[in-house]
């Protein structure tokens, strides 16, 4: 998969010059929301890595974040394990910690949360997307087939 900031924007994000201002200003407050639920997370002892938690995204989110997200990308933005968009349903019970935030953005409001990751801490990239902490991911695993390792 592509690095995210060398993906090439697609519409409507990338119309002309009108459509990317936005969708980075966007992003911009998204990712400082989640740093600070974050920071919450840490100050409460809870999370001592940035990437070992999990970012879910509920109710009116801009439209972006959801193609971020169908696209595989919205993890990496966040520099989180995991990330998730959830417009309708109603949000799961968290098995472990969670801190969260309401977010008002332009004409949207929605909520953020960050959470314990749902899997193991990947020996290799340390996402915490691992079956368990000796066998590393699925996307390592599939990197280290293609290497012959």
């Amino acid at each position: 998969m592509e690095h995210p900031l060398r993906r090439v924007w697609s519409e409507p994000y990338h119309s002309g010059l009108e459509g990317l201002p936005t969708a980075t200003e966007e992003f911009d407050m998204l990712s400082a929301n989640v740093k600070s639920v974050q920071e919450e997370a840490r100050r409460a002892g809870d999370l001592k890595n940035g990437l070992n938690c999990k970012a879910v995204l509920h109710g009116n989110v801009p439209a972006c974040f959801r193609e971020w997200h169908e696209a595989g990308t919205l993890a990496s933005l966040l520099v989180v394990s995991q990330a998730e968009v959830v417009v309708d349903a109603k949000p799961s019970v968290p098995t472990g910690w969670v801190y969260e935030r309401e977010i008002e953005m332009h004409d949207k409001r929605f909520r953020v949360q960050v959470m314990s990751p749902d899997g193991e801490k990947c020996v290799r990239c340390w996402k915490s997307t691992a079956p368990d902490k000796e066998t590393p991911c699925q996307r390592c695993q599939e990197v280290l087939a293609e290497r012959g390792l």
